[in-house]
């Protein structure tokens, strides 16, 4: 019974993070948690009782905001997101510019140095933050990133520094540039 719970969780966390719906799963996940309390029913977090080999998994299909967010669910999860090896930065998710530059800031400043990265991704509508893009790209570099995907618009006063061209473990690079005219 407790495999397909775990198989059924998957498929329901594949299909949430499919129809963009990560951060209900969380909210869900705190209701349920209210509810069975209120109930009286068994407190046991059968989420938490995953090994983190799973949960991280499951965490890498989700943009950074969203698995940072997850600490909140339990102590378990509090460090989870800092052994990341895929970090997705987009600045949509975020209020005003600030929040997302200081956000970025924390994430690359608090996560687990020690894990190298595999995947990078940024994406800025507007003008793409110079310093940020650097400071984004100087980490991935140091951290060993194998593919780095880069989204700006075409106004964005960018400037790539040569180490990104020379990064030996780089072995996808994607840099979209979109005209920030609608069409």
């Amino acid at each position: 019974m407790r495999l397909r719970s775990i198989v059924f969780l998957m498929f329901f966390v594949q299909v949430s993070i499919e129809e963009g719906k990560v951060g209900k799963l969380i909210v869900m996940a705190r209701k349920r948690q209210r509810r069975s309390k209120r109930r009286g029913e068994d407190q046991r977090d059968r989420l938490s009782e995953l090994p983190d080999c799973v949960l991280l998994h499951i965490m890498q299909f989700m943009d950074t905001k969203s698995a940072v967010q997850t600490c909140v669910l339990s102590k378990r999860w509090m460090d989870l997101w800092k052994y990341l090896t895929t970090l997705a930065f987009n600045s949509l998710f975020f209020n005003n510019i600030n929040n997302f530059i200081k956000f970025l800031s924390r994430v690359l400043s608090i996560r687990d140095n020690s894990i190298s990265l595999h995947n990078v991704e940024f994406t800025r509508r507007g003008d793409a933050l110079s310093q940020s893009l650097n400071r984004l790209m100087k980490y991935a570099v140091l951290h060993n990133v194998q593919q780095l995907t880069i989204n700006i618009t075409l106004k964005s006063n960018a400037m790539f520094r040569p180490y990104i061209f020379s990064c030996q473990s780089l072995t996808f690079l994607k840099v979209c540039v979109s005209s920030c005219d609608p069409p």
